[in-house]
């Protein structure tokens, strides 16, 4: 059975990566499965994610 994951750690995974991390990286850090977060950045794009929201860009 699929492991249901928080918004939150979602939110910061994808945060992570669009900040200039590798997905490999990503999933090592928040200890998830690397297949995890490429799924999310799909659904992310897609705007589908279940937990969706706008990344902070903080490059001002």
């Amino acid at each position: 059975m699929a492991r249901a994951y928080s918004e939150d750690l979602q939110r910061k995974a994808i945060s992570y990566v669009m900040s200039g991390c590798s997905k490999r990286e990503t999933a090592r850090v928040f200890n998830i499965e690397e297949a995890t977060v490429y799924n999310w950045l799909r659904l992310h794009k897609a705007g589908s994610l279940k937990a969706t929201f706008r990344v902070m860009d903080n490059s001002f």
